[in-house]
């Protein structure tokens, strides 16, 4: 018997589906619905949609939607830049292979042009094509064929990085760390040059960069990676700063007119001696309904 069966995307519009009893808000019938459901588009997991959006597709409140997806990100089965509107299903492609060559070249193509750029859809890109070695040279070939000035190489990465560092002065200052969230050749995880680097990539725009790995830096990365090795775990707790205005320094409070939940911050202990990652990791800072409105 077959493994696979195929969905229409036009089922979530229909009419008798629409009348059926609609389900309160799990994870479950999220992962079926970002996996088939009319956002999606010829590259397998990865496309544009706003949360919100997702949310009233599904006639969920955003409370709920969150909820549900949080499930989903825990288990490191999506990932979102919920500022530039792009999701990523990673294993989306697994059960979803490009049916030839000209797929790649055509229609992958053209829906990427219409995903906006992001490190998300850089590193989306990246995993595509590390699934590709294991296809055809045909396959192969059309990926770098396609996504040739998508996805710029190492030579073009380091130049980019010495034309930043002739930028006149008053130009927007930039990070020495790798924007791809890797830290550079011959650094692996867990590291604190990938940590850094990975902070640096993950954060919304205007959020505080880190520019140097100091001593004391690398000694509180050590002993923070020694507690937290997973890096699905930061992952998760920077994402968690584009979903909170009291981290990004939007909502101020008594006592935390300048604060800003930065590197150093995370890093630290609360006053009740609870490192201030695992908070954040657990989403106690992540906006409410009433804190959107």
């Amino acid at each position: 018997m077959a493994r696979y069966r195929k969905i229409s995307s036009r089922m979530w519009g229909d009419d008798r589906f629409r009348c059926l009893s609609a389900p309160a808000p799990n994870g479950q019938t999220l992962w079926l619905f970002l996996l088939t459901g009319p956002h999606t588009v010829a590259i397998p997991g990865l496309f544009r949609a706003a949360e919100a959006g997702l949310a009233e597709e599904l006639g969920w409140p955003l409370r709920g939607f969150r909820r549900a997806f949080q499930e989903l990100a825990s288990q490191g089965m999506v990932q979102a830049d919920w500022g530039a509107h792009v999701v990523w299903l990673p294993a989306a492609i697994l059960d979803n292979h490009p049916e030839s060559p000209n797929v790649i070249k055509g229609a992958w193509r053209k829906a990427a042009d219409e995903i906006p750029e992001c490190d998300l859809k850089r590193r989306a890109l990246r995993h595509l094509e590390t699934f590709m070695d294991g296809m055809s040279e045909a396959f192969r070939q059309a990926f770098r064929e396609a996504f040739s000035e998508a996805m710029p190489n190492q030579e073009q990465e380091q130049e980019q990085e010495q034309e930043q560092e002739q930028d006149p002065p008053g130009a927007e200052v930039t990070s020495p760390f790798s924007a791809n969230g890797h830290g550079g050749e011959g650094v692996g995880w867990p590291s604190p040059e990938v940590l850094v680097a990975l902070y640096n990539a993950t954060i919304p725009p205007g959020h505080p960069k880190v520019e140097q790995l100091t001593p004391g830096r690398r000694s509180k990365c050590q002993e923070a990676l020694a507690i937290f090795p997973e890096r699905l775990f930061w992952e998760r707790a920077f994402g968690e700063i584009a979903h909170s205005s009291f981290l990004r320094g939007q909502r101020l409070q008594p006592g935390h007119q300048h604060f800003r939940g930065d590197f150093d911050w995370l890093l630290a202990k609360g006053k009740d001696g609870t490192e201030n990652i695992a908070k954040v990791a657990e989403g106690k800072y992540r906006d409410t309904d009433e804190d959107l409105e």
